[in-house]
């Protein structure tokens, strides 16, 4: 039920601010996290990954909202998706700068092999925050150095113990490209 009303208000805020919106938005995003994992034994391992992510959003004086997917890397998941939408208030410092502070929410989905070469598999909803900089290189460029906490909070349990995924931690440089749509 709580994954529903996450997805709800997300649609929801991303659909009011798309409406008062004054410009379109495309990004593409790389960057480098850390997973913390925990297994019953007692076990916490931080996993750094590498990611890439594609955002299409939408921007007005104050407010922007974004629709995402990223992919992350690491040796020992087979594969980790988020798919979601950050809703953000932007800070407007100068003409040639901003800030922004905001919410995500979506779904993680991920594949990893244990210690014993089992699979385990979460498909789970998120939530968390983020925040970061915006530098207006052009009238149609923005230079991004931001940083992301989602909340995964999703457990896998098996024959041979649980695990625990907890917070990613994530720093990422974007570039996104503004246009006006009529």
């Amino acid at each position: 039920m709580k994954n529903k009303l996450y997805t709800l208000l997300l649609v929801a805020s991303l659909g009011a601010t798309a409406s008062l919106a004054d410009e379109s938005l495309i990004g593409i995003e790389g960057g480098g996290s850390t997973f913390n994992v925990d297994k019953n034994t007692g076990a916490s391992k931080d996993y750094t990954l590498a990611n890439v992510g594609l955002k299409i959003g939408a921007q007005s004086d104050d407010y922007r909202a974004f629709l995402s997917v990223r992919y992350y890397d690491n040796s020992t998941f087979t594969s980790m998706v988020t798919y979601g939408g950050e809703l953000q208030y932007l800070l407007n410092v100068s003409s040639m700068a901003n800030f922004f502070l905001g919410v995500n929410a979506g779904v993680v989905d991920l594949k990893m092999k244990d210690a014993d070469s089992i699979e385990r598999k979460v498909s789970h909803g998120y939530i968390g925050g983020d925040a970061g900089f915006n530098v207006h290189v052009g009238d149609n460029l923005d230079v991004e150095i931001g940083a992301r906490i989602i909340n995964v909070d999703a457990q896998n349990v098996q024959t041979n113990g649980t695990y625990q995924y907890n917070n990613l931690i994530t720093g990422y440089g974007s570039l996104i490209y503004k246009f006006h749509m009529n």
